[in-house]
């Protein structure tokens, strides 16, 4: 655990016989939601082995996200933040000052796009719902009611908004834990 008292920036030093390893971690201003806590990684539970990821791992402003493989990479992480009101704020964990939003109305068939981070944006406010009859979760977008899912139920595609009983909207929410290791 690192505790930082303000933003900056922290380097890490392991040394281990002799190798040293050093990272240097950015400290932002950042609150996370109480209830996810967290840096996750979300699968599929409909596609085993496929994990939201932007497209080509590009986390800038109008990427949009897809169902690809498992490997995991800081692209693929994300954290989460309180908007107060029963709903999160669904960031890349590379660049938590974006957040996900639904494109346009945030209807059926329109896709989730990486946005400048908008507080005022109920396209920005997600609501992470646990599945009653899996240990899964369903992500609710607030300004449409509509969760998120693959193009079609198909695996490999565009992540669309879709109604609640669509097969591909079930996700396995996997919290990262962190290690360092000398290679």
């Amino acid at each position: 655990n690192i505790l930082a008292k303000a933003p900056g920036t922290v380097t890490i030093t392991a040394t281990l016989e002799d190798q040293t390893a050093t990272a240097n971690l950015e400290i932002i201003e950042f609150q996370r939601s109480e209830q996810w806590k967290g840096v996750y990684r979300i699968d599929s539970a409909l596609f085993e082995g496929y994990l939201i990821e932007p497209g080509a791992d590009n986390v800038t402003v109008g990427s949009e996200l897809y169902l690809w493989n498992t490997g995991l990479a800081k692209t693929r992480m994300w954290l989460f933040s309180d908007a107060e009101d029963g709903y999160v704020y669904w960031h890349p964990a590379s660049k938590v000052e974006l957040a996900l939003a639904a494109e346009g109305d945030g209807e059926t068939g329109e896709n989730v796009q990486i946005q400048d981070f908008d507080e005022t944006s109920d396209a920005q406010k997600w609501k992470i719902v646990k599945d009653s009859s899996s240990d899964h979760y369903r992500l609710q977008n607030k300004a449409s009611g509509k969760y998120i899912g693959t193009e079609n139920n198909e695996n490999q595609k565009l992540i669309k908004m879709c109604e609640e009983d669509a097969s591909s909207s079930l996700w396995i929410m996997n919290e990262l834990k962190a290690t360092i290791s000398l290679d």
